[in-house]
């Protein structure tokens, strides 16, 4: 899960604390497999916050077989101070390296971030076998690249903002790539399939009624 479980409004109500932990209990658990998530720009809660809930820290690595998946932080930049959400601040370099001395080159390497942008990390240290990148900040389900290496956005927000006419920024605008959603990771020895599935419903906008079929995309 890649971030945005929750709403900003850590000054007043504690929001983010409340939300996270609800996802958590409501969503996660109830999964008949194990579930890890990280923190996007809307979850701006201290790490040792985000430990209480969630079991771990807000920026660590898993490995699942073969598979090592670093789950990067790049909202440290907290607590937020506007509705947009905490400041984007970049992949820690240092903690990348200090993980990936943990392991070998012959595991498979994924990247998980809530957003990264290759105007930032220009200098990323060349990582050998990492598969690809994924990202959870667009709302969109497409695929683009990050020097070269796949990067997919996992899309299955539903909704994206936009300006209309002068009147302010709507999220009731329906984007075809924004429908709900989720990805798939399928991996064989060293080889890779990322898919995305919809799901079947009717999601009633400003730009009209879209009927959304259930469907599994590459």
């Amino acid at each position: 899960v890649l971030g945005n479980l929750s709403i900003d409004d850590w000054d007043m109500r504690k929001l983010p604390d409340i939300y996270c932990r609800k996802f958590k209990e409501d969503c996660m658990d109830k999964l008949p497999c194990p579930a890890y998530a990280l923190p996007g720009n809307h979850d701006s809660i201290p790490n040792e916050m985000w430990r209480d809930i969630f079991g771990y820290d807000r920026e660590y690595s898993i490995k699942i077989g073969n598979n090592v998946f670093l789950m990067l932080d790049t909202f440290k930049k907290i607590p937020a101070t506007a509705a947009c959400g905490g400041r984007y601040s970049g992949i820690d370099r240092e903690f990348l390296q200090n993980e990936l001395s943990k392991y070998t080159d012959n595991e498979n390497i994924f990247i998980c971030t809530h957003y990264v942008g290759e105007k930032y990390e220009s200098e990323l240290p060349k990582i050998p076998n990492l598969k690809c990148l994924f990202r959870g900040h667009t709302h969109a389900a497409k695929k683009t690249s990050f020097y070269g290496t796949p990067l997919y956005d996992i899309g299955g927000y539903g909704y994206n903002g936009i300006n209309i006419e002068g009147r302010g920024y709507t999220f009731n605008i329906f984007f075809p790539e924004c429908s709900w959603g989720y990805n798939m990771l399928e991996v064989e020895d060293d080889k890779f399939n990322v898919w995305h599935k919809t799901v079947k419903m009717t999601y009633l906008a400003e730009n009209g009624t879209f009927e959304i079929e259930e469907e599994i995309k590459i």
